[in-house]
Formats: C-alpha cells, sequence, structure tokens
C-alpha cells in the first residue's frame, strides 16, 4: 500500500522528467531550425571560435567593432570585429616601463567582484575593455587613470578566426605589472 508520501514524490518525479522531457524536445526543435555555430570540446570552442557569437556565448569577452584604433593592431581587410578576452589584457596603475608603445591610457568605468578576483571595465578611446584584476593587487577606483596593455586579439572575418599579437610588442620582451 502506497502512502501520500510516497504518492506525491512519484507524481512529482513524473511531473520533473515529463517537463524535463518536453523542454528537451522543444530545445531540439529550436536547435533543428536553427544552425551550429561551431563543434568541439569547451576548451577548443574558446580558444579557438570561430566567429564573434561563439567567442561572447563561451567565457567573458569584449567585442570590440573598430579594433585598428587600438595601438599594435593593424586592420585585417574584410573583418569587421575583434574579441579581447580579459586574459589577453594587461592592467597597471602607473606607467609600465617596458612597452610604452603598445601601453595605452584608459579611465576605469566599472569595478566587479567575482569572488576570486575582480572584473574591471576601462575606457580605452571609448572601446570599453573587461580585464582582471587579483584581489592581491590594490583595488583600483571608479574614474581612475590606468595604463592598459592588449597584447592579444581575436579578429573575424566571414571564413576566419585571426589570432593576433600585438605588433608592438618585441619578442623576448616581458610586461611586468
Amino acid at each position: 500500500m502506497q502512502t501520500i508520501t510516497q504518492s506525491v514524490v512519484e507524481s512529482h518525479t513524473k511531473l520533473v522528467y515529463k517537463y524535463i522531457k518536453q523542454d528537451i524536445e522543444a530545445e531540439n526543435n529550436h536547435t533543428a531550425k536553427g544552425r551550429v555555430e561551431q563543434m568541439g570540446t569547451p576548451m577548443e570552442i574558446y580558444k579557438s571560435p570561430d566567429t564573434p557569437f561563439v567567442a561572447q556565448f563561451i567565457g567573458r569577452s569584449s567585442i570590440v567593432e573598430h579594433y585598428e584604433r587600438l595601438l599594435g593592431f593593424d586592420p585585417v581587410e574584410g573583418a569587421t570585429h575583434a574579441v579581447i578576452r580579459p586574459e589577453f589584457v594587461r592592467m597597471s596603475r602607473s606607467e609600465p616601463p617596458q612597452h610604452m608603445s603598445a601601453a595605452e591610457r584608459g579611465i576605469v568605468k566599472d569595478v566587479i567582484f567575482r569572488g576570486n578576483h575582480l572584473d574591471v571595465v576601462v575606457d580605452v578611446g571609448g572601446i570599453p575593455i573587461v580585464t582582471e584584476r587579483s584581489l592581491e593587487k590594490d583595488p583600483v577606483e571608479i574614474g581612475e587613470q590606468v595604463y592598459v596593455l592588449i597584447y592579444r586579439l581575436y579578429i573575424f572575418d566571414e571564413n576566419q578566426t585571426y589570432l593576433v599579437e600585438n605588433k608592438e610588442m618585441q619578442e623576448g620582451e616581458v610586461f611586468y605589472i
């Protein structure tokens, strides 16, 4: 003989199963009408995104339309967008001793606590760039002037993704913050 509790649990389990099954079927129907942007492991997709959508969908990033305005990056014919991951950016409160030709001044627009680090949004010539700052370092304040070094970014054209290094940086040099 079933108790009321067992009956409720079984009914709830069936309801949850049916709900999940309907969601999956609806998702499959939606996917069938859409298109696959990119296939691969999460690490492959994160490290080599095919499109700006994929780059933005997996991980955090700054989507930049006028990347050629950033120091050290020439335009690629047909490429209209670039994606800058936070780990491609270094920020300093004082002038960096090396790579001055590649470092740009910016203004801190936002500081977001993320538990183990801070996300810092810096306006570099009208382009918002997201970088990370360790909690071990002194915090930065909104409105503060900082120096930003973008040492690589992804550039996209219709057919390909290019991982581009900042040309202002010389091989063998190290940038310390």
